[in-house]
């Protein structure tokens, strides 16, 4: 029996399908270019992209264009600001 929504979001998942992101979420994502990127992290062109080949912050190819999901990025800051706290404390 199908108890899912008509209307509701159906989840996003990567590649290897391990990560669930709940389409509600995604739906309201604010994306950010490469530019709005560098600005934000206050980081250069180069230190993105090897940030994003590296996989080690979020980041989808949009046609030609590269966008990352701002809210992600924010979170995966703030995990590793808390990590660094927890361990020099």
């Amino acid at each position: 029996m199908n108890t899912s929504k008509k209307n509701e979001p159906k989840p996003f998942f990567n590649e290897s399908k391990t990560t669930l992101i709940d389409g509600n979420i995604a739906k309201d994502e604010e994306w950010l270019t490469t530019e709005d990127v560098m600005k934000h992290l206050n980081l250069s062109k180069s230190s993105v992209y090897r940030l994003r080949v590296k996989k080690l912050i979020p980041a989808y190819k949009l046609g030609g264009t590269v966008v990352y999901p701002k809210s992600l990025i924010n979170k995966m800051l703030l995990n590793k600001a808390l990590i660094n706290l927890n361990s020099n404390g």
